[in-house]
């Protein structure tokens, strides 16, 4: 066990330090542990030991202070948007975001001239405007839920980009509340609706595989739907989907077991460098336009997957499904079958928190009354079940 410090010096918060004076070539030597867990060992100057205490709450002040920052660069937003864009593993749709909230409170605050004049007033400014103010094309009001996205982008611009590039000494949008949202369950549609969009599907696009097996991709991993655009023909591997982490939002790769009729599908459709680089040519054949491309693009593939869901919902307004309830229902099955939150983000590579929040319908992921029903008799304070004696834990009972 260390021997206490002889001598304690308080720092201006409160923290004690403890440290040793010692002699050497005819004056005081302090010796005590820095912040960073290290001895540190420094001269006093003094000769008297009175002097070399006061000496050594001097230094251990010195040792604890952090350096002081470095002024903020001034920059334009110009500047500092195309450096944000070099960032490296930005990706591109979070870049894109980024720029946007960028742009859209440039025109509500016009007088900032660069991330560094951002004030705090500007910011909380920014905020009771934006849920003041109609959209640009006036067709529907601002709601809370996206001034809430916008003011968590712009805390993570200053927090972490901005400040990085040294653009910023501070984040002003840390000072500003999210707006309250009504909270809202998770809702899945019914797995009869899945069938009848597989179904119209079918006969909308008979003899279309790829556009059937993407949709059944999306429905078995529960991936965000750009993430799948991005596959290449490497991703598939011993009958298996194999997804890196460069092409999923969350940075964490995992692996997918596929049936085997899709796995060979999959091959089968293979592009040589995207896997669904054939869609560009079936495009041309089952959804001819003037917007078909010779040169495949995820991007592409993700706005045609939205347009078809779109489609299909414009017919069917009872029945409706959005790409993204395949993911919420990949989430809360898998969460049926697991009985855990924690359990199914880890499987799918999700924040615990994300899964629980915004992507699983708990009334179907979890039966409240069967499992209430089940422990009738363990809370019921009258069953016969709770008046048997339990052994004691040991100690004095009350």
């Amino acid at each position: 066990m260390a021997r206490p410090a002889k001598h304690t010096h308080t720092l201006p918060n409160g923290r004690v330090v403890g440290y040793g004076l010692t002699t050497r070539g005819g004056s005081y030597r302090v010796r005590f542990e820095g912040p960073d867990g290290t001895r540190w060992e420094q001269a006093t100057g003094s000769d008297r030991k009175a002097d070399a205490r006061t000496a050594a709450g001097r230094i251990i002040n010195e040792a604890y202070t952090p350096p002081e920052a470095p002024p903020p660069q001034t920059t334009t937003w110009d500047t500092a948007v195309a450096e944000l864009g070099q960032t490296p593993g930005l990706r591109p749709d979070t870049l894109r975001n980024y720029r946007t909230v960028i742009r859209v409170f440039r025109s509500l605050i016009p007088a900032p001239t660069g991330p560094g004049d951002v004030t705090v007033a500007d910011a909380t400014r920014f905020k009771r405007l934006y849920l003041s103010t109609p959209t640009a094309r006036g067709r529907r009001p601002r709601t809370p839920v996206s001034c809430r996205t916008y003011l968590r982008s712009l805390r993570s611009l200053w927090a972490k980009h901005f400040r990085e590039l040294g653009y910023v000494g501070s984040n002003p949008w840390a000072e500003v509340s999210y707006p309250d949202v009504d909270k809202k369950d998770v809702v899945i549609p019914e797995e009869e609706s899945f069938r009848a969009f597989f179904k119209w599907l079918d006969a909308k696009y008979p003899g279309w595989p790829l556009i059937r097996l993407f949709v059944r991709v999306k429905g078995l991993t529960a991936c965000r739907t750009l993430d799948l655009c991005q596959l290449r023909p490497e991703h598939l591997a011993g009958g298996k989907l194999v997804l890196t982490p460069d092409i999923t939002k969350t940075k964490r790769g995992r692996v997918v077991p596929l049936p085997a009729d899709v796995f060979a599908g999959l091959k089968a459709i293979a592009g040589k460098k995207h896997l669904w680089e054939r869609y560009t040519a079936d495009a041309k054949v089952h959804r001819p336009g003037p917007r078909n491309r010779d040169e495949f693009d995820p991007k592409t593939l993700y706005w045609a997957v939205s347009a078809i869901f779109r489609e299909y919902n414009a017919a069917h307004p009872a029945a409706r499904v959005k790409p993204h309830d395949l993911r919420k229902r990949g989430i809360t099955l898998t969460t049926l079958a697991t009985q855990s939150v924690d359990a199914t983000a880890h499987a799918l590579g999700l924040d615990p928190q994300t899964a629980r929040r915004y992507y699983t319908d708990a009334t179907r992921a979890f039966d409240a009354d069967a499992l209430l029903t089940k422990m009738a008799a363990v809370l019921d304070p009258a069953s016969p079940a709770n008046s048997a004696p339990r052994p004691s834990a040991g100690g004095d009972s009350e």
